[in-house]
Order: C-alpha cells, then structure tokens, then sequence
C-alpha cells in the first residue's frame, strides 16, 4: 500500500457556481512536499482547489462530473476505471497508475483535454478512451475497447429485446429476431454469471458489445435454449462473433491480475522446459481465465514458453500464464523458487 497525495480542482465561469466551470486540474505526487507546492502555485489559477492523501495500491482515477466543477478521485484499478465509462456520467476523467518522478497532471477545458503527463488515459465528454503514449497497449486492445464504448453508446440491447418481445418490432439493427429468442436473450440478462458480475455495464450495454456474450460459446444462451432454436442461434452466433485472436491474451493478462488482489504482471523467460500445471481453455468473454477450472483441473507436464507473461498471485500461491491456446496455472507450493525468470 503507498500513499499518493492529489491536488485537484477547477476554475467555474461565474462565481461559486461549480457546474458552470470551464477548466479542470488533477495532478498526483509522491509526497506531500510537492503536492503542497504545486497546490500553491495552481491557486491563483483555480477558484477551487483541494488536496487529498489516499492509500492505494492500484492507482487513482479522476474525473468531474456533468453537473459538478468539482474533481473526484477514486482509488481503483485500470480495467475497473475503463468499464466505469460506461457510466456516462463525467465531462473528463483520468486513470494514473502510480505518479511519474516530480508529478503527474492532466488538464482540461470546456471542450476537452489539454495537457497533461504520466497519466495511463483519459477521456473526454465522447467517453472514447485515449492512452497515452508511454503506456500505449497493442493497437487490438486499444481498438477492441473503443469499439465496445462506441457499441455500449446505443440503444441499450435489452431495451431492443424487450420491443421484440412486445411486438414493436421484428428485427434489430437489419437483423431478424425471433420472439422466443428475444426472451431467451431477456433470461440471460438476469441469470448469467457474466451479466450479474458486471451488471452496471451490461444493462446499458449496445447490441455491439451484449451480442457476442449472449451469442457466445461459454457464457451466453447456447445451453439453454430449446431445441427448435438451434438452427437460429448458429446464424446470430455467425452474425455477431468477434475473432479471438493470440493478441488479445496480452490484455486478458492485464485484466487477471487486476482482478486479484495484490497480483503483479511480469515479463517471464525460461529455457522451454517442462513444469507441472493445471490447465484450462474456460474463458470469460474479455479472455480472463475462470480461475476454478484451473484449481479443479489435474496436474499435467506443460512446457513453458521461453517469452511469456506472468500473473504472480501471492495471495493464494498461484502463477498463472498462457500458452498455446490455454491458460495454465502453477502452484507456488510445488516449487520452493519460481521455475522461469522474470
């Protein structure tokens, strides 16, 4: 756990009237010292400023909301700030990982980003998600996730279903639903592991982003619709599957380790021997293993990569890592030091 300090504020267009500010400020130090004097020095700037301490050992998103001048830190990690545009909700927002040697900054104004150094992204009014360079993913995670905000931006997909349902309509974006299939994608919403773990973005969620889930192999309605459904599901499933390609697999080692508390991501070399390791293909829809599989699963000799990444779990004794089309965990326990460099 270490401790960032913030300075964050804004500049309102008249008076104290905090929703009509046209500039903000967020900036975050490694100590306080520097806070302090960089606080002193932007006050003359911002009619509003704050400074706050916070405990984090993930990293901090900022973000002003529509109807408040005033910037908001969270402590939270880089994928649950991601899925958290989804909310809609901010004029401009920013996640920082850890603050860079001497600080880190972003500026805004009325119509979006100005300046800004060792943030991770940000974003503007449009929610479209922009990396900064120095941390820049492969070009496929960074155009997969615009595509999912742009997607999540239209009609909410159970809205869409529900007018098939109704009778409203036949169809939904050119493509022709049946009713019974319609309710059977209604079903998924409220009883899909998947949809109950992110049910805030979900439920908003455009066809574009709820489709390829609910017409997914794992965790969609493939093993629960009815017979006389079959032939219809193949042609929406071909309609709307996205390609899971090798890339992909970089992000979903992100989003693991995020999603396990105190777990690190490490570049990992060994020389292709073999290591004992329980292995699974189970997937989540944003390519994360589904971690009990791998606990159930059996040893077996697996060969390890002699490039790869590592999640190192120390919470629970775990290194988990991908290769040739499965995720692979080992149990720390096994092997008094790790088995790879990294």
């Amino acid at each position: 756990m270490a401790k960032v300090y913030t300075v964050w504020g804004s500049n309102p267009e008249k008076g104290d009237r905090f929703d009509k500010a046209e500039e903000w400020i967020a900036a975050l130090f490694e100590s306080e010292e520097e806070a302090n004097d960089f606080k002193e020095a932007e006050s003359k700037n911002y009619k509003f400023i704050e400074q706050t301490i916070y405990d984090t050992n993930k990293g901090i998103r900022v973000a002003s909301g529509f109807h408040s001048a005033r910037i908001f830190c969270e402590d939270m990690t880089k994928n649950k700030a991601k899925k958290e545009l989804l909310n809609l909700n901010t004029r401009c927002s920013a996640y920082f990982n850890n603050p860079i040697e001497a600080g880190s900054y972003v500026k805004f104004d009325k119509n979006g980003f100005v300046d800004g150094k060792g943030y991770d992204f940000y974003s503007n009014e449009d929610n479209k998600i922009q990396e900064s360079k120095r941390t820049l993913k492969s070009f496929v995670e960074v155009k997969l996730f615009e595509e999912f905000i742009n997607e999540a931006r239209q009609a909410p997909a159970k809205k869409l279903f529900k007018m098939i349902v109704n009778g409203s309509t036949s169809e939904i974006e050119g493509v022709k639903i049946s009713k019974d299939m319609a309710q059977a994608a209604l079903d998924w919403f409220d009883r899909s592991t998947y949809a109950r773990k992110y049910e805030k973005q979900v439920k908003t969620a455009g066809m574009g982003a709820v489709a390829p889930l609910i017409f997914g192999d794992n965790w969609g309605i493939k093993k629960t619709i009815s017979s006389k459904l079959k032939t219809e599901f193949k042609e929406l499933q071909t309609q709307y599957k996205r390609a899971v390609t090798e890339s992909v697999n970089e992000s979903a080692t992100d989003l693991l380790a995020d999603e396990i508390d105190d777990a690190k991501v490490y570049d990992a070399f060994s020389d292709g021997q073999s290591v004992d390791a329980r292995s699974t293909a189970k997937t989540w829809d944003d390519g994360v293993p589904v971690l009990k599989y791998i606990a159930r699963a059996s040893k077996k000799s697996v060969k390890l990569p002699k490039e790869f990444k590592v999640v190192d779990d120390t919470k629970y004794g775990w290194w988990y890592f991908f290769s040739a089309g499965k995720w692979h965990g080992i149990q720390q326990k096994d092997y008094g030091t790790p088995p790879f460099e990294y």
